[in-house]
């Protein structure tokens, strides 16, 4: 267990497969071990001499290496890692590393690994990846809504408005959704501009509302087919003539083709659709002109 005393050894053996190759890593036009698999086992021998001492939770990322590629080794032939704690610094560990195969010494050097907490550390990348998401439907819906500046726009289910109101600041944007933990977070944010108003989902049904719309967009809105029948039925009575009803989602159980049936259905024309990948998942960009 933790802490890992210096001194630790352990020694792996290999064998070098067609995969293992600089020709199949493209790092190389040879049959021999490939630069690149060379260093990820000598990373494995060292993460797998760590792992039993840690904690229960814990794991290693490699944060440095530094391995000379010393002899080619021909497809076939054994070789083997033999890796040393040489440092213990904080939740650094350093190793000292040798890989020889069945004649002589073919790589050495330094390879450093981070001792972590597993589940923050897949918070914080976890976190990166929703940030990711977020610039990608930004960038999806960027150029839809920027055709809409100092028009009326409404966003459908979403909650907050915050990607639209980023995008077009002065644009008289509203929001709806029916989840009050939503609501309120839009009325928290709401001081940041004048210009956004916000409707309840309750109170769409107004006639004020009907035909004020020059542009209604959704993201992940609608959960299912009876849903997105019911809504477009009624958000296509907010929308003025001449305007835009744009819609991202899934294509999960004929969703994609239901959605445009349904918008031809409402009157709506000039129906684009758009292929994506969403947290790599298909998905779809919809656009459709009342």
């Amino acid at each position: 267990m933790w802490p890992i005393d210096i001194g630790t050894k352990a020694l792996d053996e290999y064998i070098v497969r067609k995969e293992d190759t600089a020709i199949m890593f493209d790092s190389g036009g040879l049959d021999v071990l490939a630069t690149p698999m060379l260093i990820c086992s000598a990373e494995r021998s060292c993460k797998n001499l760590v792992d039993p001492l840690l904690e229960p939770g814990q794991g290693t990322v490699g944060t440095l290496v530094n391995i000379r590629h010393l002899a080619p080794t021909p497809v076939g032939m054994k070789y083997r890692c033999e890796c040393e704690v040489i440092a213990v610094e904080g939740r650094m560990v350093r190793f000292h590393v040798e890989l020889h195969d069945e004649t002589e010494l073919i790589g050495e050097g330094i390879h450093e690994r981070y001792v972590i907490d597993n589940s923050r550390f897949m918070g914080k990348v976890n976190h990166k990846h929703e940030q990711r998401i977020e610039t990608q439907l930004t960038d999806l819906i960027e150029e839809q809504i920027r055709t809409a500046i100092g028009q009326k726009v409404l966003e459908f289910g979403t909650g907050t408005y915050t990607l639209a109101h980023d995008l077009c600041g002065k644009t008289d944007l509203s929001c709806t959704d029916k989840s009050m933990e939503a609501l309120r977070n839009a009325m928290r944010t709401k001081s940041e501009a004048d210009s956004v108003s916000l409707i309840p989902d309750s109170e769409l049904e107004e006639d004020c509302y009907f035909g004020r719309f020059h542009m209604v967009y959704s993201v992940f809105a609608f959960h299912g087919l009876q849903r997105l029948v019911d809504e477009i039925m009624r958000l296509r009575r907010l929308i003025i003539k001449g305007g835009k009803m744009v819609i991202v989602d899934f294509p999960a159980d004929n969703f994609e083709n239901e959605c445009i049936k349904q918008l031809k259905r409402c009157g709506f024309e000039k129906i684009s659709t758009t292929g994506l990948e969403i947290e790599g998942k298909p998905a779809f960009l919809i656009s459709a002109e009342k």
